[in-house]
């Protein structure tokens, strides 16, 4: 290996082609990462083999890690095979990215392997673990071995430092590519469409996205528009996984919505443009893709301020920012919001997408983790 040539062991749970955004996140990072020199030797905990399967990839490898149940099995075979394997040995460092796993046996590996430990924690990793009893002793282990830890909001930021004064902590918040994210004419032309055939009376079309799981508070959204006196002023667009009482909150207060399926990013560029707004209406989380997603289209938010969102919207004037939980701020920014002209809600979307320019980039981004890295 060459002198100051930095070779990183990943361990993840969420790597394609697993859907998602965690899953997005760690490609662009670990693709952007190898772009500018840095080889990546990716370990993936995964249910879709039943066996360890190493490929060679440009700038480092991929392990395929079978995992079922038994989650001690899992890491002790994993260290039996990282312990035969010449490449591993050639590492400057281990990275947790991502998922239970990675944080129970990272810092076991990096003792073993003479390796600095980076925690980079996502919205899940730190909410899930810090106040489950099972999850904390595993947390608590991977940030005390931890020599550096990346967040991906600036509020975990604080609640980490709080915590362990001691550590380094470093705000490193989610990029969105904006080449890459782009509408085609044709994508609006869909969007015209979709709305012509579903959305009558001319309702403010809002949109949910996404892995709808109870931290996003979508139930909490739901009932706040019944209670608001706005139903029949607002079109619902709910895309992604979803939980079956959605379904019953819906038919109960017999909100307009149409449900889609999980769909393909790019799948999804069409259906944000047929919304007039995306609504975030997180209790905690990180730094959602489908924030960067809308803003990088220049569609304003609805969004409590938790996280990422906080950190994208603060400084815009007259966001749609309620706050978490609340249900009068809720309503209230929803009047709000159905009171504001379209020409006012495209110039809050473009702004927006200034910040997003500005501030969010994948460049910031992989700059940022070299820089931790190089240390």
């Amino acid at each position: 290996m060459l002198e100051n040539e930095i070779r990183l062991l990943w361990l993840t749970e969420n790597y394609p082609p697993q859907r998602g955004g965690m899953a997005q996140s760690c490609d662009r990072i670990i693709r952007n990462l190898r772009n500018s020199g840095v080889k990546i030797d990716i370990v993936h905990f995964t249910k879709r083999n039943t066996s360890f399967k190493i490929t060679n990839q440009v700038k480092g490898t991929y392990l395929n890690v079978p995992f079922n149940t038994d989650e001690a099995h899992t890491v002790n075979c994993l260290w039996n095979f990282i312990a035969q394997e010449e490449q591993y040995k050639q590492c400057t460092h281990i990275v947790a990215f991502g998922g239970y796993l990675p944080l129970l046996a990272s810092p076991v590996f990096s003792k073993w392997l003479s390796l600095p430990l980076v925690c980079l924690f996502r919205g899940n990793d730190f909410d899930n673990a810090i106040f489950s009893s099972r999850k904390l002793p595993i947390l608590d282990r991977a940030i005390n071995q931890a020599s550096t830890i990346a967040t991906v909001a600036s509020d975990m930021q604080d609640k980490i430092e709080l915590l362990y004064p001691e550590k380094k902590v470093k705000f490193i918040p989610n990029s969105i590519e904006s080449t890459n994210w782009q509408a085609l004419k044709s994508d609006y032309e869909f969007a015209e469409k979709f709305r012509s055939k579903n959305i009558v009376d001319s309702k403010l079309t809002l949109g949910l996205f996404g892995h709808l799981k109870a931290k996003k508070g979508c139930d909490f959204l739901l009932k706040s528009i019944a209670k608001s006196g706005l139903a029949d002023k607002i079109h619902l667009v709910i895309v992604g996984e979803r939980e079956t009482h959605i379904d019953t909150i819906v038919a109960g207060y017999n909100l307009n919505t149409t449900f889609l399926p999980f769909l393909d990013r790019y799948e999804l560029i069409q259906y944000y443009l047929a919304c007039d707004v995306i609504a975030l209406p997180s209790f905690y989380d990180g730094m959602p893709n489908v924030l960067l997603e809308a803003s990088a289209l220049g569609i304003p938010v609805l969004a409590s301020s938790v996280g990422g969102m906080r950190d994208v919207l603060v400084d815009i004037p007259n966001s749609f920012v309620f706050h978490p939980g609340d249900e009068s701020s809720c309503i209230e920014t929803l009047w709000r919001l159905i009171n504001t002209s379209a020409n006012d809600r495209k110039k809050i979307g473009l702004m927006q997408k200034e910040v997003l320019d500005s501030n969010f980039t994948s460049q910031h981004e992989t700059e940022a983790f070299l820089s931790i890295f190089k240390e």
